[in-house]
């Protein structure tokens, strides 16, 4: 139970608006037509997606979708009306067969057939759930032996579905059934959004559910309306960036900080009988452990700060790196690649610095918390105003605070060793045989499940099986992730099949083809140079084709070649000498 405290501080990090200005608010007079022809909005609600959006025991709406509702009510002079429904299944089916009515939730491929989608303006992420008391670890290698709980229709399960192809599953239409049977035992693992799941875990009381692991899959919110009412879709948009940070700010603490203050005083009642250490002296007990969690805290901050320290000198050392290659392009292909490198492992280092503040921060509320509590309980003893249940209530107070600031800085701790170990995994240049073509098709997937490629673009697959390369699985994916992009975003046609064939002759080919607007000849012979841009690159640092070159020439010991012929046929021709 305790460890939904940590969920929940992991949670307020993880919720964030994608609108990082306010922009001016201005309809159009095609939009401002619409919205008169439609004055009143039907939204349909998951009815049991707290805190996001439930329906409560009076039948009203309420939850944070509620609050972005009523402030896009006041923006637009439109009225909403919710559409009640048994399940989340009824609400999709429901906006799907109307005109004017909206959902609030993920965008995948399946719904888009039916709906169209806002930007995205709260996010979130997925667990995994398990019962301890019949679990402690999950073995990924062997995922086929445990049955998991899915929730039907839910975004979560259909990402689920497509990477563990081969798990057992159930399907609930209700997350408390889901829980339930977890707890059971007719599950194995329950997989849901973070925020949902705790939220019920603390209201249903389910002590011995646990959240075991993110499965890697963030939920990114959106309005969906209907595609007869496609217009509403830029309104909305329009109308959610002229939300200001502050009122975003204003929906969090109300829904998620009120939340977490609700679950610690249930809890108090779970921990009574923490009461019988009341025999022994509170007052000095209570002082040790604040002066105990100020050390940690303090020892914390300070491998914390080391951390920043050595991010900082990396930094300045790929600098210095970048600043020599511009000198000796040559002598310094290699070195471009590992810049690329800690590229990525900087946004991991964003993601566990954002990740570290929340459970820092609330260590350090709980500590302050602890010293009112003891100096109010001192100040009783010292005028005779002490009474035992005073004691068992600040017993139990204190007791619950040091809990949650012990998870807290255990979970400091793990996500170090985490950032440590993927900092490893980015920068090895340690290889193994690996298949070809499961190397590509892992590339590819991984791109449809980001939604990287659209819909109009197809990924043909022609590789030898029996192809088997001994180097790095990065190497393999970098080039198929560069090419393939590179061809989506400069090819300039509105549909294509992108081929990815690999044979065996003289040497391993692996040739990536598109059938685009190609190459001028006239930027043929750069393509490969570092930092080299067109006109139409403006955006992009120029390293993409030169880091492919890199991984091509230095890490394969091969080489590339480029063919292209305009709206005809563009190759990029890898050739890998075999061992």
């Amino acid at each position: 139970m305790k460890k939904l405290f940590v969920i929940v501080c992991v949670l307020m990090l993880l919720i964030s608006c994608n609108n990082s200005t306010q922009e001016t608010f201005e309809l159009t007079e095609e939009e401002k037509a619409w919205l008169q022809d439609n004055p009143v909005i039907y939204h349909v609600p998951d009815p049991a997606f707290a805190p996001y959006e439930y329906i409560d025991d009076y039948d009203l709406m309420k939850g944070v979708v509620k609050d972005y509702l009523d402030l896009i009510e006041e923006t637009l002079s439109i009225r909403f009306e919710v559409v009640n429904t048994q399940t989340w299944t009824q609400a999709l089916e429901t906006a799907k067969l109307n005109e004017n009515h909206m959902l609030f939730m993920t965008k995948t491929e399946q719904r888009e057939k039916d709906f169209v989608f806002t930007e995205p303006f709260v996010y979130a992420p997925n667990v995994m759930v398990i019962n301890n008391q019949n679990h402690t670890e999950i073995d990924k290698e062997n995922i086929s032996n445990y049955m998991f709980g899915l929730i039907t229709n839910y975004a979560a399960s259909e990402y689920f579905k497509i990477v563990y192809p081969d798990a057992n599953y159930l399907e609930f239409e209700t997350i408390n059934e889901a829980l339930f049977a977890l707890k059971s035992g007719q599950i194995d693992v329950f997989v849901g959004d973070l925020a949902q799941t705790s939220y019920y875990i603390s209201l249903n009381k389910l002590d011995h559910l646990i959240v075991y692991e993110s499965i890697e899959f963030d939920y990114k919110f959106r309005f969906a309306v209907n595609k007869d009412s496609i217009m509403f879709v830029q309104i909305l948009d329009k109308a959610i960036s002229n939300i200001t940070l502050e009122e975003h700010a204003n929906i969090k603490e109300k829904w998620f900080q009120a939340e977490y203050k609700d679950w610690l005083n249930r809890d108090r009642i779970q921990i009574i009988y923490i009461a019988s250490i009341a025999i022994f002296s509170i007052a000095g007990f209570m002082v040790i452990i604040i002066i105990l969690l100020r050390r940690i805290v303090k020892a914390r901050t300070e491998e914390l700060k080391k951390v920043n320290e050595e991010l900082e000198q990396r930094v300045q050392d790929r600098t210095k790196a970048l600043e020599k290659s511009l000198k000796d392009l040559v002598d310094t292909q290699d070195k471009l690649v590992q810049s690329e490198m800690y590229a990525s492992l900087g946004k991991l280092v964003s993601g566990v610095a954002h990740q570290l503040g929340s459970p820092l921060g609330t260590s350090i509320t709980n500590i302050g918390f602890s010293k009112k509590k003891v100096e109010n309980l001192i100040y009783k003893y010292e005028n005779r105003q002490l009474s035992k249940s005073l004691l068992e209530e600040t017993s139990s107070d204190l007791m619950t605070l040091l809990n949650q600031s012990e998870d807290n800085l255990r979970l400091i701790g793990s996500k170090l060793s985490q950032f440590k170990k993927l900092e490893s995994t980015l920068m090895t240049n340690e290889t193994d045989d690996i298949q070809l073509l499961a190397a590509v098709n892992k590339s590819v997937k991984q791109m449809e499940v980001q939604n990287l490629i659209p819909d109009a673009y197809k990924i043909e697959v022609a590789i030898d099986a029996s192809i088997y390369l001994n180097c790095a699985g990065l190497w393999i994916d970098t080039v198929i992730n560069s090419l393939i992009l590179n061809a989506i975003e400069h090819g300039h046609i509105q549909t294509d099949t992108i081929k990815v064939i690999g044979f065996e002759s003289d040497s391993i080919h692996l040739i990536i083809e598109d059938h685009g607007r190609g190459i001028e000849v006239k930027h043929q012979a750069r393509i490969f140079e570092p930092f080299f841009k067109h006109d139409s690159m403006s955006e992009h640092t120029g390293l993409g084709l030169s880091i492919v070159r890199n991984i091509a020439i230095n890490k394969l010991k091969g080489t590339i070649q480029l063919k292209s012929e305009s709206y005809k046929k563009t190759q990029f021709i890898i050739k890998i000498p075999r061992d």
